[in-house]
């Protein structure tokens, strides 16, 4: 199976399966929380350091629903100064 003299187009059979032996790609990413609560480890265990909003990418973070990021909040825990969840949640003022 060759090229026609003069031809510059792909033998037959080889454009219609172009991407046959390539490898399946990967399965897409799992959608990020809502919010995140980054924190630091003491020598007493780790401690509450900010909330953030879930694609925020200044921190990664363990996943918060709503109503506990907004309790984080309201207990003092200091909100990230980039992505500002306390806008989202309702909280300004």
């Amino acid at each position: 199976m060759g090229l026609a003299a003069g031809s510059r187009s792909w033998p037959i059979g080889r454009s219609a399966n172009w991407r046959g032996n390539w490898p399946p790609r990967r399965p897409a990413a799992p959608a990020p929380p809502d919010w995140k609560l980054e924190s630091i480890r003491t020598g007493s265990g780790p401690k509450a350091l900010r909330v953030h909003v879930g694609d925020c990418a200044m921190s990664g973070g363990k996943p918060l629903g709503r109503e506990e990021a907004r309790r984080m909040l309201a207990e003092g825990v200091e909100p990230c100064p980039y992505c500002n969840p306390e806008n989202p949640l309702g909280m300004t003022g």
